[in-house]
């Protein structure tokens, strides 16, 4: 009897494993869609009417280079609705070894294939620019007469192209990086930063892509290295509504955004501006690139 009894308990104990394992979300289901627009709606609105896309939507292309698309999609910064129309961003920050292939790659700190580039210039990343959009037979965004002493680029332009490769705009860059959030930063919790974020490290860069990706597959999008983005600093516009805003025209300095391996946690976060002028090159900044085709 007592086996019987004994033998019964097994059995129900097996059933309700298996039964709970059935049950069980991998982390791959919670980020099969998510939104695209609506002002920064979280993964979990499941009734959103914001169109959505699956992270599967990086791709390839045939400079074995990965991009992650990002569909016509709207958010709102302060009082301000911004539009963006499609474009493609980098998966991850430019490697030093993409950024051999183009340019002289400057003194690093600390050197790798995968790591990411830094003691770069604004400039630096705008030249690296036009040279990949030139191996894509595309047009150039930034238009100079010559590279002048420190490496300033001379008489400047950045002109707006259909078909190009540049730096990624602020609202672009803030967009991809929020993933869908509206909250200050784009993990669920504070202690889940390390999860996502290279920072406060005595380690220095780490490889591109060693952290988990946010809700869009992009990697170190908070941490690792700061980054280049194409605008001018200056206070936001109180405007109603903006469709792909540039920044101002002018100004002394760039804006730099995601914070870097040497950040406190709060400058990870995913609204967090920081600036430099553009001829400053540091060994925790790089950059990475929006293709537009």
């Amino acid at each position: 009897m007592k086996s019987q009894c004994f033998g019964f308990v097994l059995f129900f104990l097996s059933a309700f494993f298996l039964n709970a394992c059935s049950n069980t979300v991998s982390p791959s289901d919670d980020l099969e869609n998510f939104p695209m627009e609506g002002g920064g709606e979280s993964l979990s609105s499941a009734n959103s009417s914001s169109s959505v896309f699956s992270s599967s939507s990086s791709e390839t292309d045939s400079l074995g280079l990965s991009w992650v698309k990002i569909p016509n999609a709207k958010f709102v910064r302060g009082v301000t609705e911004i539009s963006l129309s499609s474009f493609h961003i980098l998966e991850t920050e430019v490697t030093q070894e993409l950024y051999a292939d183009y340019l002289t790659l400057p003194i690093q700190k600390k050197e790798g294939d995968s790591l990411p580039v830094t003691n770069v210039s604004w400039y630096d990343a705008a030249r690296f620019c036009n040279a990949l959009a030139n191996a894509y037979g595309l047009d150039t965004t930034y238009v100079y007469s010559s590279v002048g002493t420190g490496g300033v680029l001379l008489d400047l332009k950045i002109e707006t192209k259909d078909s190009t490769v540049r730096l990624p705009t602020e609202a672009e860059w803030e967009f991809a990086i929020r993933a869908g959030t509206s909250t200050k930063y784009f993990w669920e919790m504070a202690e889940q930063a390390h999860l996502y974020a290279n920072y406060y490290s005595e380690e220095g860069v780490i490889p591109v892509a060693s952290l988990k990706p946010n809700a869009y597959g992009l990697y170190d999008m908070a941490g690792n290295v700061s980054e280049w983005v194409e605008d001018w600093y200056s206070a936001y516009t109180n405007e109603s509504s903006l469709q792909d805003p540039h920044g101002p025209t002018k100004g002394s300095q760039k804006v730099v955004r995601g914070g870097s391996w040497s950040s406190s946690l709060t400058e990870l976060a995913s609204d967090n501006r920081q600036k430099g002028t553009p001829d400053e090159a540091l060994y925790n900044r790089g950059f990475r690139i929006v293709l537009k085709k």
